[in-house]
């Protein structure tokens, strides 16, 4: 949704919903950076969250370039807020995955 267009169905349909547009960045961001944690070492796992706070970054700038839509630095803040927490909840994550594993060999 980051470069549709302000009167797009897409962007009204999402815009309908009762959540806040910065919870969505911040879900959607905890998500992307959080995938790779489960299979990647932590400096890619890193170096993945910090390419994906970029890349959120440079939607934000190229939202200007339709109407109705510009840059927010809110939404960036929400993206890192997402990203960071991430990183934050990656042992936690690695932690359940390996005791998942666990259960799954001993069976």
């Amino acid at each position: 949704m980051s470069v549709a267009p302000s009167d797009s169905a897409a962007k009204h349909a999402l815009d309908a919903l009762p959540v806040s547009d910065k919870m969505g960045h911040l879900v959607a961001y905890f998500v992307l950076v959080s995938l790779p944690m489960l299979t990647e070492t932590r400096r890619w796992a890193a170096l993945h969250a910090a390419g994906i706070v970029a890349l959120g970054f440079v939607l934000e700038h190229w939202q200007s370039r339709y109407a109705g839509r510009g840059f927010d630095a809110l939404d960036v803040a929400a993206n890192i807020a997402g990203a960071l927490g991430a990183l934050a909840a990656a042992p936690g994550l690695r932690l359940m995955q390996s005791k998942g594993a666990r259960s799954h060999v001993n069976r």
